[in-house]
């Protein structure tokens, strides 16, 4: 899993909008994707 520390000072506006990625990934997960398809879809 990434570093939210690296995201912040990286991609700050991704960081802002960590509620939608954490959403996102839970979406994913639930359809049945596993946590590597799901991680690389979203990032």
């Amino acid at each position: 899993m990434k570093n939210w520390q690296h995201i912040q000072t990286e991609h700050p506006d991704k960081y802002s909008q960590k509620e939608t990625w954490v959403q996102l990934y839970q979406d994913y997960t639930g359809l049945g994707m596993d946590e590597t398809t799901s991680l690389m879809v979203i990032s």
